[in-house]
């Protein structure tokens, strides 16, 4: 089917995936079978399904892989561990450094400012009111904590608006409240702007639309460390 022999089929796989074939199908079997347990099916059932000759091979697999029990999935749901199917393209290397968790957060708020703007400006104009923001108010209120990108209609609107927020509420700024949710949450070792839309744009180019998770009506934030981004999405 592929036209080549399996040897050079299994060099290739790894040179551009940066994993083993017989990882990819191991991983893509622990994470397939997180679902079969969710949904009601015994474990020895699932165990044997997926090519393990026992429950305690399979569960000692498990474990190690999703960091819990299959006995415990459903205390656990939160922590299940997505390996997506992989479709050859120029993407998939990159798409494979994205690591992220899931995060369940309460309910919280956030303060700031917002600029207006589209999908072909958001690029130029988001650095630019960051580096503005910045210097009005860093000196008194500190460095800023969020960037936040709010759609007026998912995919369906190009109108955006980028805030720049704090988690302390100062005189002129709105206020932003976000219900208790679940969160996609990557994280890159860089605070520069093109590399965090470099991140944004990969998610939504190959890594979504590869995916299981369904996107949540909410803005999506970026969280800025001293050395590092988090990128969160809230999903259902």
């Amino acid at each position: 089917m592929v036209g080549i022999n399996a040897q050079s089929l299994q060099n290739v796989f790894l040179l551009i995936t940066n994993v083993s074939v017989k990882e990819y199908i191991r991983f893509r079997r622990l994470s397939v079978s997180a679902s079969d347990l969710l949904n009601g099916e015994k474990v020895m059932d699932v165990a044997i399904k997926y090519g393990y000759n026992s429950a305690v091979s399979f569960s000692r697999s498990f474990t190690k892989f999703h960091g819990f029990k299959p006995s415990e999935v459903k205390k656990y749901e939160d922590k299940i561990k997505s390996y997506i199917i992989l479709n050859f393209d120029e993407d998939n290397k990159s798409l494979l450094d994205m690591s992220y968790k899931i995060e369940t957060k309460a309910s919280f708020t956030l303060y700031g400012v917002k600029k207006e703007t589209d999908e072909a400006h958001i690029g130029k104009e988001a650095p630019l009111f960051f580096s503005k923001t910045k210097r009005k108010y860093e000196k008194e209120y500190g460095p800023i904590k969020y960037g936040m990108v709010s759609y007026e209609k998912r995919f369906l609107s190009k109108a955006l608006e980028y805030w720049c927020l704090y988690e302390e509420e100062h005189e002129g700024f709105c206020s932003i409240v976000f219900p208790k949710s679940k969160w996609l949450i990557f994280t890159i070792n860089s605070g520069e702007a093109r590399d965090i839309q470099n991140l944004s744009h990969k998610f939504y180019k190959t890594f979504f639309p590869k995916s299981k998770y369904k996107l949540k009506d909410l803005p999506e934030l970026e969280a800025y460390k001293e050395v590092t981004t988090e990128f969160w999405i809230a999903i259902e």
